[in-house]
């Protein structure tokens, strides 16, 4: 019995991309992307993983400034206040 040949795809285009910023309670952070890859066959591969190795210095503290500033706010308007 032989193997099936794989067949030759070519990317073609960019589908969808989504990042993902997390700030864990310990103070863990991370930021991960997807990237939908279409292909000339009509399929899409998805190529997904830690997105801090493709980001500049200044980009990465732009991010962490972001996620400080979003947890700030989430805490100050989902918590309750205190009297």
């Amino acid at each position: 019995m032989a193997f099936e040949v794989e067949p030759v795809r070519t990317p073609e285009g960019i589908g969808s991309l989504r990042v993902t910023l997390l700030i864990e309670r310990d103070g863990y952070k991370a930021a991960r992307y997807a990237v939908e890859v279409a292909m000339d066959d009509g399929t899409f591969v998805t190529r997904k993983g830690d997105l801090v190795p493709h980001l500049t210095q200044a980009e990465i503290q732009s991010l962490q400034a972001f996620m400080d500033d979003l947890g700030a706010k989430a805490e100050a308007e989902i918590l309750p206040q205190q009297p």
